[in-house]
């Protein structure tokens, strides 16, 4: 038996909407090899998009254990945590992303909101704009710069990111 083949399936039926059958195939993958840390990655983001959140948590968090440098499973837990209101974990977690991977454009999208959130419109500013250079046609990005731009009353600049983000 081949446990990557049964993580590889349990993905394609998790894109395809068979959620029940994927969890499934990451469990019989786990079975077989339970140092496998992209079955965990995988079981924990299916959880995650069910609303299991503690469930799926264990899972990312176990894939840490197993692969500290997967950029994606931190940027998952991430997301989570970031739904739960716990922003510091979040933003900790991205931070961890990126260092991991640089070219995730979401991820620096994505904490740039934090980081706006709490008032630290400098970082997030050159976290939109790398997630803009990473992705020149990213509205969400220009969008989200031009909202740092229109909280600062400086309404030239925001026009300017808003119009990117419609094109």
């Amino acid at each position: 038996h081949f446990a990557e083949a049964y993580n590889n399936l349990g993905s394609v039926l998790k894109q395809s909407g068979s959620l029940t059958q994927a969890a499934d195939y990451f469990q019989r993958a786990l079975t077989l090899n339970p140092s496998l840390a992209t079955a965990y990655r995988n079981w924990g983001e299916l959880l995650k998009e069910l609303h299991q959140l503690t469930e799926a948590i264990d899972y990312l968090q176990r894939a840490l254990t197993l692969s500290p440098q997967d950029a994606i499973t931190h940027a998952l837990l991430a997301d989570i945590f970031w739904e739960q209101g716990r922003l510091e974990e979040a933003m900790a977690c991205y931070q961890q992303a990126v260092v991991f991977n640089p070219k995730l454009d979401w991820v620096h999208n994505n904490l740039g909101v934090i980081l706006a959130k709490q008032g630290y419109l400098a970082e997030a500013t050159e976290c939109y704009q790398r997630a803009i250079e990473l992705t020149p046609k990213f509205a969400e990005a220009y969008n989200n710069l031009g909202r740092v731009f229109d909280i600062q009353d400086q309404p030239n600049e925001a026009i300017k990111y808003y119009q990117h983000a419609i094109k």
